[in-house]
C-alpha cells in the first residue's frame, strides 16, 4: 500500500546516502515489487559484516528503521544475523517483547499494527 511503499522508498534512499557516503561500489540495484511490497535488492562491493552494519544502524537509528528488515546475503549465500555481530534480537515495536514469539504467537492483531504503523509514518513525515 502507500504507506509501505513511502516507508520503503524512504529507506531505500538511506541505504543509497550511506553507502556513498562510505564510497563503496554499488554493482546492481533490482526493484521488486511483490506481494510483501516493495524490495530491493543491491549488491554492494564490501565486506558483508560491514554491511549488515551499517543496515543495522540504519534499522536501529533512522525514525522508520524498525518498520523494515534489511537483510544481508554474503557470496556463500548465507544470511548475517543481528546476533552473529553481537547486537540482540529484533524486539517488537509494540510490546517490545521478542519480536519472533510475537510473530509466532499472533500476539497482537493486524488492527493494532497497521495503526502503529500508520502513526510513526505520520509522525515521521510532520
Amino acid at each position: 500500500n502507500k504507506t509501505t511503499n513511502f516507508i520503503s522508498k524512504i529507506i531505500y534512499n538511506e541505504l543509497l546516502t550511506r553507502f556513498s557516503l562510505i564510497k563503496t561500489n554499488i554493482k546492481n540495484i533490482e526493484k521488486i515489487d511483490s506481494y510483501e511490497g516493495l524490495i530491493f535488492l543491491i549488491n554492494i562491493d564490501l565486506n558483508p559484516i560491514e554491511i549488515k552494519k551499517a543496515v543495522l544502524s540504519i534499522e536501529m537509528a533512522h525514525p522508520l528503521g524498525r518498520l523494515v528488515d534489511l537483510d544481508v546475503i554474503d557470496l556463500s549465500n548465507h544470511t548475517l544475523s543481528r546476533t552473529e555481530l553481537g547486537f540482540s534480537p529484533r524486539r517488537c515495536f509494540i510490546c517490545n517483547n521478542l519480536a519472533h514469539n510475537c510473530v509466532r504467537s499472533q500476539k497482537h492483531n493486524l488492527e493494532e499494527i497497521i495503526n502503529f504503523i500508520e502513526n510513526l509514518v505520520t509522525n515521521y513525515k510532520s
